[in-house]
């Protein structure tokens, strides 16, 4: 396989399982200025994904429409998953290159500044692709390092 494809579950709509689609060529990300490439070794599956994928957040002005966490139009497709743990296999520039090999954990939320709260934040797996593939790229700061006491 070229080393730029990987596989990955893809959402192509709002909908019920059926939106969802396993691919095996798919454009590996790459780290850009200020984040790190991750090879994904597991994501869990939680309550955003699954309501992401319904559209079931509404938004302010229409409680009842469909969309995604930030209440904004969608754009599919959309590689969900923010719960992730894997290992840093790339930096992008502006990030320490002793960090490839880390082991790390993601925290799912995209927060645009100080004083942001979560409502106001983007998520990994919604605002931008997330960890059901082989590899994701994620800010720098949100790849947090493994605790020395987890296995």
């Amino acid at each position: 396989m070229r080393p730029d494809i990987m596989k990955a579950v893809l959402l192509t709509g709002h909908g019920g399982l059926d939106k969802l689609e396993y691919r095996d060529y798919v454009m590996r990300p790459t780290a850009e200025a200020g984040e790190v490439l991750i090879k994904v070794g597991a994501c869990g599956v939680n309550n955003t994904d699954i309501w992401t994928r319904e559209g079931a957040y509404g938004r302010a002005d229409d409680p009842d429409a469909v969309s995604g966490w930030r209440r904004e139009p969608f754009h599919f497709p959309r590689i969900q998953g923010g719960d992730i743990a894997g290992r840093i296999t790339a930096v992008g520039m502006g990030v320490d290159s002793g960090r490839v090999g880390e082991r790390v954990l993601v925290n799912m939320a995209l927060y645009a500044g100080p004083g942001d709260g979560l409502i106001e934040a983007g998520f990994i797996g919604s605002e931008r692709d997330g960890g059901f593939a082989e590899y994701v790229a994620v800010p720098a700061s949100d790849a947090i390092a493994k605790p020395a006491n987890l296995i």
